[in-house]
C-alpha cells in the first residue's frame, strides 16, 4: 500500500476567506488507487459534502428546513443532548409545590419540548404524557418516547393538564407572555405549571428578523437572584401564578472536542394559579 500514490486535491472556491474557502468548497479528487479502495473513498466525499455543509451553515442564517436537517442529525447521531433536572429533583419540587404524593398529578403537557430528552427523564411519573413541537424530526423523536403530540397553535383549548412543562422555551419564544397565559388556562384545579428560566436572561428568537421577541418579559436587576426574583413578581402580578417552589440548577448540554459540556445557569420554578 505503501507504493500507491494517494493524491487528494482541495479546490478553493472565490469570493470567501482563505480558510473558509479552504473547508466550504472542499472536492476531493484521488488518482491511482485500486478498487479495495473505492468504499474509503466514497466515504470521504460524503464526509468532504458535510464539512463543506457546515462550514457553509456556520456563516449564513439557517433556514428552517435546514434548522431540522441539523435537528435531525444530532437526533441520529445522539449528540447536543441537553439535562435540566432528574427524576428526583422533579419529584421533590413537584411534591413540595403539591402537598402531596405527584401520583395525583396524572397528566403533563411538555410545549417546545425538543427531542424530548429533558423531560424525558421524569415524565414516566406521569400516566399520561403530551408535547408540542414544531420541527419534524423532533416530533418523531418525541413520538418514539411515547408522548402524544398535541398542535403548537391549540394545545391549550378544550383540553386541561396536572402539569404544564415550559423547560427553557420562554426565551427562545416570540410571544412569551401569551405563552404563559395559554398555559395558565391549560392548568386543571389542583394543577401546577413547572417552568424553566436560563438566567440572566437574554432572549434570542428564532423565527423573528431580528431575533428579538414580539412581547417583552420586565425582567429586572443584574445578578441571578434580582432576576429571580423580579420574574417571580411580574408572574404574581401579571399572569396569575403563585410561587409554590423553586431551584437554582445547572443547565448541562452535551460538548464538543474542546470540552466534555457546556453549562447555564438555569432557574427553575413550580407555580400554582391563584
Amino acid at each position: 500500500m505503501s507504493d500507491l500514490p494517494l493524491i487528494i486535491h482541495f479546490h478553493g472556491c472565490p469570493g470567501r476567506d482563505e480558510d473558509v474557502a479552504l473547508a466550504a468548497s472542499a472536492q476531493f479528487a484521488i488518482s491511482n488507487f485500486t478498487k479495495p479502495l473505492a468504499p474509503a473513498f466514497n466515504l470521504l466525499c460524503v464526509l468532504s459534502s458535510v464539512i463543506a455543509n457546515l462550514t457553509r451553515l456556520a456563516f449564513e442564517p439557517p433556514q428552517p428546513m435546514v434548522e431540522d436537517a441539523i435537528n435531525g442529525a444530532s437526533i441520529w447521531l445522539g449528540r447536543g443532548s441537553m439535562f435540566v433536572l432528574s427524576e428526583a429533583q422533579a419529584l421533590k419540587l413537584l411534591n413540595n409545590a403539591t402537598r402531596t404524593r405527584t401520583s395525583g398529578l396524572s397528566t403533563l403537557v411538555d410545549v417546545g419540548a425538543g427531542d424530548g430528552e429533558v423531560s424525558r427523564r421524569f415524565a414516566h411519573i406521569f400516566d399520561e404524557r403530551y408535547a408540542t413541537e414544531l420541527s419534524a424530526s423532533m416530533r418523531k423523536s418525541l413520538s418514539s418516547k411515547g408522548f402524544l403530540l398535541l398542535d403548537t397553535d391549540s394545545w391549550w383549548q378544550g383540553q386541561s393538564f396536572d402539569c404544564v412543562c415550559m423547560l427553557n422555551l420562554l426565551d427562545r419564544c416570540a410571544r412569551p407572555r401569551s405563552m404563559l397565559r395559554e398555559a395558565r388556562s391549560a392548568i386543571r384545579e389542583g394543577g401546577v405549571l413547572l417552568l424553566a428560566l436560563v438566567l440572566p436572561f437574554k432572549p434570542y428568537v428564532e423565527v423573528t428578523t431580528d431575533h428579538k421577541p414580539e412581547e417583552r418579559l420586565p425582567i429586572a436587576g443584574a445578578t441571578f437572584e434580582e432576576q429571580a426574583a423580579s420574574f417571580i413578581r411580574f408572574m404574581k402580578d401579571e399572569i396569575g401564578f403563585e410561587l409554590s417552589s423553586w431551584s437554582r440548577t445547572p443547565y448541562l448540554c452535551e460538548g464538543d472536542f474542546a470540552q466534555a459540556y457546556y453549562w447555564l445557569d438555569d432557574s427553575v420554578y413550580v407555580f400554582t394559579p391563584v
